[in-house]
């Protein structure tokens, strides 16, 4: 934001008075109110939202420069115990717009008498400790309408800081957001007046589909995220593409997902998170402070079907078979042939093929339990699942343990014991946003192909340039995620709210309608893996020319359901 008009008018001021929320102070809620909802939802007081709403206008019926006690006096009892809560996080959450800084610091610099004015329902002493916080100091006084019982919006405020200033009008400065309040009436008393353009206006005038996905999911959750975001719209002028993408959406994903993991882990002794896709919820899991002991555990769906099912009779498992041998050159003498001769191979093989199915099961058996270790009760972190096969493939190794999935996203109904972050069993054309989840939530890893005979993973060594591009990419990736992460704790501490499955999705909705074209470089030209042997490649956001591919591949996953029932 360009301020040189307003360090120009400080210096014909001799006093500059800045109003204080949405001018000096900015909060992680795009509507102030959402902080109601976000203590309702924190505490369990169901109702609190509208409850505090209505007292506040309740109150200014009879004193229409209430302040918080007379807010809470007119509330039900049974939320009395949320007002210190409602103070605290005010104090806590309250950031300084970066732009503001600057024209405050001018102002101070220039040795200007300033002071500060806001018609708020906090006391003086409550406002200080927040601007103080944010780096604002410096100011003669704090006049709040609480305590001086007159509004800027009537213009008496601004009587009362001529008065004590001791200054001709024409040589006040006013500063601030509100059109009528800040300006208006500090104009008819006689002083000069400069509109701050608040940052949410700054952020709405380029953001229309954010705005839009704000109005779709009313409340405290889509209000978080966006203020976030808008926040860090601010903080990283200059980032990179793949920095910004990962920061703005990744970040929040992956966020609350392991949110969800975490107090979704209790009662387990332990949590095995999935490669690849389970890699940045570890990671922002550790960042968040997660407390319980978690493991990495390299899986893929081929190694499940390869050494896990080890089925012979199911296609995919075969092929996964054949990519197996042709990629790993463990086996050089067996000639593997096309896909379209899978039947014949399996046949005319089937002795050596399930030795050497049988000889990967035992070193992966030998890993995975090392891996584990004696925990009893574990729960396994992926991205998505439809036929939970790594799931069962783990079960199947250690028949032992209780096994718990937790999945960001399942687009099928199973019978496995899990948790669901999104719950897109119903959907049936949702791959864009699976797609989306596994990219944000992975690692820069290339697919895992085996495990050796020493116990550590063998990755594929020649991958296609779609997964070269997100190998490349994936520092810048790595950290937008985790600086997000940063932010978020930064502002919320162990606080950070909880935002929901279908909320998410709507923020993943702005991704999309954001992203266009065909550069190979951004996600909208990206093409993603779409079968067990990653050797199908469709785009990352699915476009019209995909849609016949994606109808065949739901078709065969709705054909294997109901063969398996």
């Amino acid at each position: 934001m360009d301020v040189s008009g307003y360090l120009k008018a400080i210096d014909t001021a001799d006093a500059v008075a800045f109003d204080i929320f949405d001018t000096l102070l900015v909060r992680p809620f795009f509507h102030p109110h959402d902080l109601f909802g976000f203590l309702e939802a924190e505490s369990g007081l169901e109702g609190f939202a509208e409850a505090r709403i209505r007292a506040e206008r309740e109150a200014r019926r009879t004193d229409p420069e209430t302040d918080i006690d007379g807010i809470y006096r007119s509330i039900d009892p049974k939320y009395l115990a949320l007002k210190d809560a409602e103070i605290g996080s005010e104090i806590s959450f309250s950031r300084a717009d970066p732009d503001m800084v600057e024209v405050f610091g001018y102002a101070s610099e220039k040795g200007k008498n300033i002071v500060l004015v806001s018609d708020m329902y906090l006391p003086s002493d409550i406002l200080e400790r927040m601007v103080s916080k944010n780096g604002f100091s410096g100011h003669s006084k704090i006049y709040v309408s609480t305590e001086t019982k007159v509004s800027k919006r009537s213009g008496l405020m601004y009587d009362m800081v001529l008065g004590d200033l001791g200054l001709p009008p024409s040589k006040v400065l006013m500063i601030g957001d509100n059109r009528h309040a800040d300006c208006d009436s500090a104009i008819s008393k006689g002083l000069k007046a400069m509109r701050w353009i608040p940052m949410k206006e700054r952020y709405a005038a380029s953001h229309r589909h954010e705005m839009r996905f704000l109005k779709r999911y009313p409340g405290y959750e889509s209000s978080v995220i966006v203020a976030m975001d808008m926040l860090g719209w601010v903080e990283h002028p200059d980032e990179t593409y793949w920095h910004m993408v990962s920061r703005r959406f990744g970040g929040p994903m992956n966020i609350m997902f392991a949110k969800f993991v975490m107090d979704s882990s209790e009662d387990m002794d332990k949590l095995v998170f999935f490669s690849r896709d389970g890699y940045m919820p570890m990671k922002v899991y550790e960042a968040l402070g997660g407390k319980k002991l978690f493991v990495y555990l390299h899986t893929s769906r081929m190694i499940a079907k390869v050494f896990g099912r080890r089925d012979l009779s199911d296609r995919d498992t075969v092929l996964s078979l054949m990519a197996y041998l042709r990629d790993s050159g463990r086996y050089r003498d067996i000639e593997v042939p096309g896909k379209s001769e899978y039947r014949r191979f399996a046949e005319e093989n089937r002795g050596v093929l399930e030795r050497i199915m049988a000889e990967g099961h035992a070193r992966y058996d030998n890993y995975l339990k090392r891996t584990v270790g004696d925990a009893g009760k574990i729960m396994l972190v992926d991205a998505t699942t439809m036929k939970f096969t790594s799931q069962g493939d783990v079960e199947r190794y250690l028949d032992h343990v209780d096994v718990t999935g937790c999945y960001y996203a399942v687009t099928a109904e199973g019978k496995k014991k899990h948790l669901a972050y999104c719950d897109r069993s119903r959907q049936h054309l949702c791959s864009s946003y699976v797609n989306l989840a596994e990219y944000f939530l992975g690692s820069g890893e290339r697919p895992l192909l085996d495990i050796g005979d020493d116990g550590r993973p063998v990755f594929e060594e020649d991958v296609p340039n779609d997964e070269t591009i997100r190998i490349r990419a994936f520092p810048q990736i790595y950290d937008g995620i985790l600086d997000c992460t940063g932010f978020y704790s930064e502002m919320f501490g162990d606080r950070i709210p909880s935002v929901s499955g279908k909320v998410m999705d709507g923020w993943m909705d702005v991704l999309m309608a954001e992203e266009s074209g065909n550069d190979p470089n951004t996600l909208s030209g990206i093409k993603w893996a779409v079968n067990t042997q990653h050797s199908i490649y469709k785009h990352l956001i699915l476009r019209l020319s995909d849609i016949p591919c994606v109808i065949i591949m739901k078709i065969g996953e709705v054909l294997y359901s109901h063969r398996k029932r």
